[in-house]
């Protein structure tokens, strides 16, 4: 009986078969014979003035040159040269797993058989003495994963899987050089122990026989992550971009069940043959009016990347058409992932362009063709490279924003259980395993080259509940019931839970426990006594006064740049100096402790994601079932960014065009992240909450711009009406909304386009908004702040400027406008303190200044008219009296910028703390004044 359940192995040893299996015979060549036992007669050809060889003979000198027979030689002695280059085109991660079986083999007989040479390790009768105990050798010495007690069966299993391999491939005769590993596992009956040992070893050795708990990241899970990622980069360009690129790339897994693999290379042989997702793969058909389908064709797939022959996969995504699912419509966060890499053949200045452009489809620039889709990301996530991202950059980006999310810090697989899970409910197991191209490429020919196979299905709606499934009875019946199963249980109910019963110092104490555990582990405490040896070494290269530094980063460095005369110390210490001879091992040693403590720093990281994910995916669950309940309500709201968005759409324009609206451009970017509202504190607000917000916009701020935002106040209107319903109604959620659709149709929805016209009226408990207005909204809220950034850019400092002595950074356009005085044109050398040059100098109530000044006069003059003054101050005085027709409007703005210096201090916890307490003492004190 076959005990060994791995069907991967049956098929490496039909592989060793083929391969060794004329040397079980001992022979080393194997002709196969025609029916007469002698090999048959090729047939004739008549080469004699044959026009192929002549159009042959044409086609060599085309591409080689050659063409007279010594050129014709010398082609031909290219090619023998090139054949003998010619490697093992296996997988370099298969390559790598199987090398590092024949290096523990070889680890091995030099501890059991010392006295044998190394050439001898693989000889028949040394493997025959020694195969069968290398199993438990490779048990003995091999510690299990961390969390666990004991090694996976799975794992042993691999092993002889790779055992099997490399048995069959250097297992020779030290005579003749045959080959005979296929005639030791067959002949010998070493396959069969082999197998049946690892059945024993698991046993006796009590090895893990099951698998690890799954997780499964759907739409709750993905709706935390994709707020926290928005949250954290509202006033950062550059990380914006980032984060736009990595929610296109889970989308992808999202809709499409894309490995990591797919999104982008996975070892550096791809990625130098190119092997990788580009802008190519992409088109964008405009189909109507906020309207597009995004076609992406995939190439790369597990088990084929490399080969001579590949599938291609056709996904195309539609626009989402109830707008409570903006957050996930992949059409939009593409089109602004595209327009920020400027792929398009328009060069459109402001995505209003892109979007005005009537063009049937937006094409990409052919230069830019062949530029990968997906950039690697730099240093802290403040930066893009020219290269692809690789395919595990998926996987670290879904980790680092699951962490900050609350989240366990999982990989990208999480979420293509999840949705292979749900299409398989959707609309069976066969549409589930073409999704995930869980198939050969010898499936078929109707498959091959007649189907469109995944580009007949529109994964948008189904995957957000808006079309039917077969396996449904009406639209987002299996997205409720699986939801309705699996959330009391799941990550997003229990991160919220954890979030409620948890202040934020609970959260910080937590945060310093965990990283105290980390601290004391064994391979931590080794890393650091190696860094302090470093630092030591580092130290004895300087003279004495370089040990009274700190052993800190900041200052290991100071160190060496005063010692080469980089910085000077700006009192009156004594200077760091080289040792005689000892500079270019001071160098050395910098270089050390700088790895050193990346190591440090990346195994304190990656211990402490562990630890925090096996803490929430393994433990009991925590809070109350009415705390449970309550946070499975939350964890179907209405992403709060969408009512940003759309209260933020009232202040959208084009790129500034005039000097004041440039001022009020950057003036809006200077402004730090805004004091929330109560009802946008939790970015999980409930709809009571919503219907006060929506009230209050429409309340304070009439939207009159028809062209940037069409009838919203109606739509408002439909909206608070909802609230208003959902209000009263136990457990409203926008899941809810998206499967309480439209009854079940006659048509086959999952064959029909997503862009077809929905009737809303028939939904029930839908976030009613006009899905084309929120979409415009959407887009300029993800790409505001890269608009922002880049308007800053445009005041930096030109090569030319700092040749002729100005210094490097971002120039103030607006010190120049105070000519009544001599200023100083101020030069920050980075955008934060740019902008906190804003925040405090050209705010209304900074600016007001250029309203007192009258030609010709020397007083200043209060802009109400009835007031003149020596200077400013006095003016400024006058300005928030009573005696001022105009004080409500100038206290305004003196309130407006002493808030704004709070929150640009508050920014920064610990500093100016008191100072704070006084602005905003003074701040509440004039709040009190207004009311009277």
């Amino acid at each position: 009986m076959n005990n060994y359940p791995n069907s991967s192995l049956s098929n490496t040893l039909r592989k060793a078969q083929r391969e060794g299996g004329s040397a079980a015979k001992g022979q080393s060549d194997v002709v196969p014979a025609g029916p007469s036992g002698q090999a048959r007669q090729a047939p004739h050809v008549n080469l004699t003035n044959s026009a192929a060889v002549q159009k042959a003979r044409q086609n060599l000198q085309a591409t080689t040159g050659a063409a007279t027979p010594i050129e014709i030689a010398l082609a031909k002695e290219r090619y023998e040269k090139w054949s003998k280059t010619v490697t093992s085109q296996e997988s370099p991660i298969t390559k790598a797993h199987r090398d590092r079986i024949a290096a523990r083999w070889a680890v091995f007989i030099c501890i059991f058989c010392p006295e044998l040479s190394q050439e001898s390790y693989w000889h028949f009768d040394i493997v025959k003495g020694n195969a069968l105990l290398f199993l438990p050798f490779l048990i003995d010495t091999t510690p299990p994963r961390r969390g666990h007690k004991a090694l996976k069966g799975a794992t042993v299993s691999k092993w002889l899987e790779l055992l099997v391999y490399c048995i069959v491939t250097y297992t020779r005769d030290p005579e003749t050089g045959n080959k005979l590993g296929m005639v030791l596992l067959t002949q010998h009956g070493y396959f069969t122990k082999l197998e049946d040992q690892v059945v024993a070893l698991s046993q006796e050795r009590g090895l893990e026989r099951t698998f690890d708990p799954k997780h499964y990241y759907g739409r709750p899970e993905l709706q935390r992550i994709f707020q926290t990622m928005l949250a954290k980069t509202q006033f950062e360009g550059t990380p914006r971009a980032v984060v736009i690129q990595g929610v296109c790339r889970l989308l992808m897994t999202f809709y499409c069940t894309c490995r990591p693999s797919t999104l982008g290379p996975t070892h550096k042989k791809w990625m130098e043959l190119r092997y990788f997702i580009k802008l190519g793969n992409i088109r964008v058909f405009h189909v109507g009016d906020m309207n597009y389908r995004i076609q992406i064709s995939l190439e790369e797939f597990k088990g084929t990347i490399g080969a001579s022959q590949v599938e291609t996969q056709i996904f195309t995504f539609d626009n989402v058409q109830y707008a409570h699912n903006t957050l996930f419509d992949p059409v939009l966060w593409f089109l602004a992932w595209l327009f920020y890499r400027r792929a398009f053949v328009g060069n459109y200045a402001s995505m209003s362009d892109l979007l005005a452009d009537p063009v049937g489809e937006l094409v990409i620039l052919a230069d830019k063709m062949g530029e990968p889709l997906f950039l690697a990301v730099g240093p802290g996530g403040t930066s893009f490279t020219a290269e692809a991202a690789f395919a595990k950059a998926t996987s670290d980006t879904l980790a680092t924003w699951a962490k900050a999310s609350g989240l366990p810090a999982v990989g990208v697989y999480a979420i293509r259980r999840e949705s292979t899970n749900l299409y398989s409910l959707l609309m069976g197991l066969q549409f589930a395993k073409d999704i995930c191209n869980h198939h050969s490429i010898n499936d078929g020919v109707l498959r091959r080259h007649y189907s469109r196979n995944t580009n007949n299905m529109a994964v948008v709606g189904l995957r957000t509940g808006e079309i039917r499934g077969t396996k449904e009875s009406r639209p987002g019946e299996v997205l409720e019931s699986n939801f309705e199963r699996h959330a009391y249980a799941s990550a997003a109910v229990e991160s919220l839970v954890r979030m409620q019963n948890q202040t934020p110092l609970d959260l910080a104490n937590a945060k310093k426990a965990l990283f105290n555990q980390v601290e004391q582990m064994p391979e931590m405490v080794a890393l650091q006594e190696n860094l302090d040896h470093l630092i030591d070494a580092y130290l004895s290269c300087f003279t004495s006064v370089a040990r009274s530094y700190q052993r800190e980063q900041a200052q290991i460095n100071r160190i060496l740049k005063r010692a080469i005369g980089e910085t000077v110390p700006k009192d009156n210490s004594m200077p760091v100096e080289f040792l005689p001879g000892k500079s270019v091992e001071a160098k050395m040693a910098f270089e050390d402790i700088n790895n050193a403590r990346k190591r440090l720093r990346r195994k304190a990281t990656a211990e402490e994601k562990y630890k925090s994910t096996v803490d929430m995916g393994h433990s009991a669950l925590t809070g109350t079932v009415e705390q449970r309940q309550k946070a499975i309500e939350e964890a179907q709201q209405v992403p709060v960014q969408l009512l940003e968005a759309i209260r933020a759409a009232r202040n959208s324009s084009d790129a500034p065009t005039t000097d004041q609206d440039w001022r009020n451009k950057l003036l809006d970017l200077a402004k730090p992240p805004p004091v929330q509202d109560p009802v946008l504190a939790d970015p999980f607000t409930n709809p009571k909450q919503w219907q006060q917000q929506i009230e209050l916009m429409s309340a304070q701020h009439r939207i009159e711009d028809a062209d940037e935002f069409c009838e919203v106040p109606e739509a408002v209107n439909l909206f608070i009406g909802t609230c208003r319903k959902e209000a009263g109604r136990k457990g409203g959620n926008s899941l809810d909304a998206a499967t309480k659709a439209p009854p079940p149709s006659k048509d086959p929805d999952w064959m029909t386009s997503a862009s077809q016209d929905v009737d809303e009226s028939q939904e029930t408990d839908v976030f009613k908004l006009p899905r084309q207005d929120v979409g415009r909204a959407f887009l300029d809220y993800l790409l505001t702040p890269i608009m922002n950034q880049e308007a800053f850019e445009r005041t930096k400092v030109t090569p030319e400027e700092i040749a002729h002595g100005m210094p490097a950074g971002y120039r103030c356009p607006f010190c120049t406008r105070y000519t009544h005085r001599e200023v100083k044109v101020s030069v920050f050398p980075t955008m934060y303190k740019m902008r906190r040059h804003f925040a405090q100098s050209h705010s209304a109530w900074k600016d007001l200044e250029l309203d007192m000044v009258r030609e010709g006069s020397e007083e200043f003059h209060c802009p109400c008219g009835q007031f003149d003054g020596e200077s400013v101050d006095l003016v400024r005085t006058h300005a928030v009296s009573d005696r001022c027709p105009r004080r409500v409007e100038h206290r305004a703005m003196e309130v407006s910028h002493k808030e704004v210096i709070v929150e640009f201090q508050s920014e920064h916890p610990g500093t100016q703390r008191a100072k704070k307490a006084r602005v905003a003492q003074v701040a509440n004190g004039l709040r009190a004044n207004d009311a009277k």
